[in-house]
């Protein structure tokens, strides 16, 4: 049998429950889409359809170009990653998105390649492209990443019995960097373990420009350091992996179903 469940857990999961249920419109959190992805609401609303069980926060996985921040004022970034982004590595501070998706980016006609620069947030014609651009660079300028981010999802539960067979269940379906947080307190009944979903294996990473600061305090340029052929296999290869993660989090939905054994009152198994 699973431990009670502490009503202070009811009371926490009532209140995220209670912004959840609001409509996409009016619902707001840190990330720059400010809603639940809808390629995640039927495990989101799966998980949370059991006792001892709610999610937190949630990011399906997404394309994103970042820029990085010149070490100043808060990160956006860093706030994504409050909300379960795994974020884009290399801002100190201060820097921002250029380009979010959380679906797949398809460009097609004459001339796709030719669109990708502006689509992806740079400028049409930045700045010069290989060689050229990067014996421009210098130590210390700001990069702009290219990143593929997939699932990432933090579901806080009643005990380590219920986080237990979710963990199980992450790991299965291919989420293997999937893990238990929260854990310093668990004297204390009222701590709530909080399962982090989360795969490194589908992240995809690349620089593709730096920031080209203007020394007259005029506008900045983006100078581009690959082409826009490459810009076209970036793409490629994230929209290839957003399917790969869609086919994890479909896989996690069904395996999260063993925990309707947990609310039940039998034990929970995988």
């Amino acid at each position: 049998m699973p431990p009670p469940i502490p009503h202070t857990f009811y009371r926490k999961k009532a209140t995220i429950l209670e912004g959840l249920s609001v409509p996409d419109s009016e619902y707001s959190d840190k990330s720059p889409k400010g809603s639940v992805d809808e390629r995640i609401r039927e495990l989101i609303d799966e998980i949370n359809a059991y006792d001892g069980f709610v999610t937190t926060s949630s990011c399906a996985g997404r394309i994103a170009v970042f820029q990085e921040g010149n070490g100043q004022g808060s990160d956006s970034r860093n706030e994504e990653d409050a909300v379960g982004s795994s974020g884009v590595p290399g801002g100190k501070g201060g820097g921002k998105f250029l380009f979010v998706s959380h679906e797949p980016v398809y460009v097609a006609g004459d001339g796709a390649s030719q669109q990708l620069p502006r689509i992806l947030g740079l400028d049409e014609e930045p700045g010069a492209c290989g060689a050229k651009g990067s014996e421009s660079w210098a130590p210390g300028q700001r990069f702009v990443r290219f990143a593929f981010e997939p699932m990432i999802l933090h579901i806080m539960t009643a005990s380590l019995h219920h986080a237990k067979p979710l963990l199980s269940a992450a790991i299965n379906s291919g989420f293997r960097e999937s893990g238990v947080q929260s854990l310093k307190n668990l004297d204390d009944p009222n701590a709530c373990p909080m399962v982090a979903i989360r795969t490194a294996g589908l992240g995809l990473e690349a620089i593709i420009a730096f920031v080209a600061e203007n020394s007259n305090n005029g506008p900045y340029q983006f100078w581009q350091l690959v082409t826009k052929e490459y810009y076209t296999m970036l793409l490629k290869i994230a929209n290839e992996r957003f399917e790969a993660n869609q086919l994890r989090i479909e896989n996690t939905t069904r395996s999260g179903r063993v925990l309707k054994q947990g609310a039940n009152g039998s034990e929970i198994k995988v």
